[in-house]
């Protein structure tokens, strides 16, 4: 037998060749240079939300209560008495159609025109003599606790009624804001509720209203009401007229 020729061996496998140092360099830079801008894509994010809800905090500032009260004056009548903010001008309304004399307070910085503050006070019955008869503290604190529900169940068209002669007036879409409360103050016992309503202005206007008796039956109310969108910003000085309220001759 002829023996076969040897098979020839198999080419040997090359050596792979080492990655350049500059590729490896080129992959760190750009690997670092990919996470930074992930990072700064996310802080971009996070920052133009951040702004975004600082643009909306910033252009409905009134959405905030404020709680701060100017600098008040004291208005006196007969039988009663209440501070209110100096800026606040007392007008003559004796010639005004208005259901009954009243005393009306004007924001002098808006004086009368459709963005004003206004401060309605009012008292029935002082052109008669009062009664001799004096009512005691716990009838009438009575007597208010049991007319609660006629004003915390009121239609719409009835809290317009209640409000359409004071004030700003009431001329369509009254609603009252929160129950209507207690408020007792100075020996004084009274209703006080808030409201909304569309005024004699064409304004979404927003107010609040005290009534009470004196212990010889005279009634007073007070109601302050303005633009709905000043209310956050001017609430802590009508909470101050109302809790400045005091009895000076009943």
């Amino acid at each position: 037998m002829q023996s076969q020729a040897p098979k020839s061996a198999p080419n040997s496998v090359r050596p792979k060749r080492p990655v350049p140092v500059w590729a490896i360099i080129l992959i760190i830079v750009g690997s670092l240079v990919m996470t930074c801008v992930v990072i700064y894509v996310i802080w971009l994010l996070f920052a133009l939300k951040t702004i975004g809800e600082s643009a909306n905090t910033l252009g409905t500032p009134d959405e905030s209560i404020s709680t701060q009260k100017s600098e008040t004056t004291e208005y006196a009548s007969p039988r009663m008495s209440f501070r209110h903010p100096v800026s606040w001008e007392l007008k003559d309304v004796s010639n005004m159609n208005v259901a009954a004399p009243g005393e009306f307070y004007y924001d002098t910085r808006r004086s009368s025109t459709p963005d004003g503050i206004i401060l309605d006070y009012r008292e029935s019955g002082t052109n008669e003599t009062p009664s001799t008869e004096v009512i005691d503290y716990d009838t009438l604190k009575t007597s208010m606790q049991d007319s609660i529900p006629l004003y915390k169940n009121a239609s719409s068209s009835q809290i317009q009624g209640f409000e359409t002669s004071y004030s700003r007036g009431c001329n369509e879409d009254a609603a009252m804001v929160g129950e209507p409360s207690l408020k007792e103050v100075d020996g004084i016992v009274g209703i006080k509720y808030t409201f909304t309503c569309r005024d004699m202005y064409g304004t979404s206007a927003q107010g609040a209203t005290m009534l009470w008796y004196a212990p010889t039956g005279i009634k007073h109310r007070i109601t302050v009401s303005m633009p709905e969108y000043m209310w956050n910003k001017n609430v802590g000085d009508v909470e101050a007229v109302f809790d400045s309220i005091s009895p000076v001759s009943q």
